[in-house]
């Protein structure tokens, strides 16, 4: 954007090309006043433009970044666009050796631009042999990132992971007394569930964490490979063994009358829950098992409402405790008011009782006051 364009006014001129000949046009440098000398410098800006910029990019990007996102080595490109760009810089050079007759520095400004590129050339193959180095480094980083990548994402282990997870949170956020672990809720059936939530009243809420053991490696690596054949087969199959765990919660640990009519289904893994969800399989859980599906961010969720839940009834029970002990105070106050006003009644009939003591007294003082009159007159 030059704020001082033609006519005082601001102006915006995009792509380079277009940019070169606006500055050459305004400053007066560099971009020849002479229609056949002005045209040379056009065809050549162009000739950069159209020709060395895009196929040096190009060179660039297949000889130096895409090796590191692909295991092809990419022959074709790298040999089809570094050939162009050696082509393309013989045009130059060639054209330079020509303008060396017309301008006496010439020479030297192509010694030095030989001298550049040969520094450059030498520095891309350095950094080409770094990158090529580290692919084989990150190669071999991936495999155990791959096999952690599996274990947290559903492994053979992941069951076991699944069940740490649940009692960090269930410690977390509960105290000891509001939920059981390893509670077998139908006697002698030796069925234990992982943890049971004790809820209001009493019932219990189960909670166990199921896992497809081994099911959702065989969609990683089937989605991996692009068999779409494997990867239908083992939603299949997860589908399948989701639906029998959710079965097996309502049987084994759902309970009239000692649990609630809703159990719950732990996922450790949130992109496993993700391609349940894929298959539209929580409202199916919920309705024909009664059977609530949740992974470790909605789990947590929910524990933590139940929770607020739990501490609301305490302070309503704290809170009627308290009002048993006001309504006690309240006794004692009426007793102490009906004390008082007894109090109050008894001093009222003494202050009284004075009064009339005081009248009568007042009355005696002054029959003998009479009297001492007329003992004073007969004297």
């Amino acid at each position: 954007i030059d704020p001082n364009g033609p006519g005082g006014k601001p102006i915006s001129v995009f792509e380079s090309g277009a940019i070169l000949q606006y500055l050459g046009r305004k400053s007066r440098k560099f971009y020849p006043k002479n229609e056949r000398e002005r045209s040379n410098v056009d065809q050549w800006l162009f000739w950069q433009m159209g020709g060395l910029g895009p196929m040096a990019g190009q060179a660039h990007h297949f000889r130096m970044y895409a090796p590191q996102f692909t295991k092809e080595k990419l022959t074709y490109s790298k040999k089809r666009y570094t050939n162009e760009v050696n082509r393309l810089y013989g045009v130059m050079n060639k054209q330079l050796r020509k303008n060396d007759e017309k301008n006496s520095y010439s020479k030297d400004i192509f010694q030095e631009y030989d001298k550049k590129q040969q520094t450059q050339n030498e520095s891309l193959s350095r950094q080409e042999q770094a990158l090529s180095d580290l692919k084989v480094k990150i190669q071999d980083f991936q495999e155990p990132l791959q096999k952690l990548r599996n274990y947290l994402s559903g492994g053979t282990k992941a069951g076991q992971f699944g069940e740490w997870s649940l009692k960090a949170m269930m410690q977390d956020i509960f105290p000891e007394d509001r939920y059981k672990e390893n509670e077998e809720i139908i006697i002698g059936s030796g069925q234990r569930v992982e943890f049971a939530l004790v809820l209001p009243g009493g019932l219990l809420q189960p909670i166990d964490a199921k896992f497809p053991s081994g099911l959702y490696d065989n969609y990683l690596n089937a989605s991996s490979n692009g068999n779409r054949d494997q990867v239908n087969s083992s939603k299949r199959e997860i589908e399948r063994h989701v639906k029998n765990d959710a079965e097996d919660i309502q049987k084994k640990y759902i309970i009239d009358g000692k649990t609630s009519d809703i159990g719950i289904m732990y996922i450790p893994s949130e992109s496993l829950l993700q391609l349940i969800d894929s298959m539209s399989l929580r409202e199916d859980l919920f309705r024909d098992y009664r059977v609530l599906l949740l992974g470790p961010n909605s789990l947590a969720a929910y524990l933590i409402s139940v929770s607020m839940n739990f501490r609301v009834e305490s302070f309503n029970e704290r809170a009627s405790e308290i009002m048993d002990e006001f309504g006690k105070l309240k006794k004692e106050f009426d007793k102490f008011s009906n004390s008082t006003n007894d109090l109050r009644k008894k001093a009222e009939e003494i202050l009284n009782k004075i009064d009339d003591y005081s009248t009568r007294e007042r009355q005696m003082s002054k029959a003998i006051n009479n009297m001492n009159n007329l003992d004073a007159k007969k004297k």
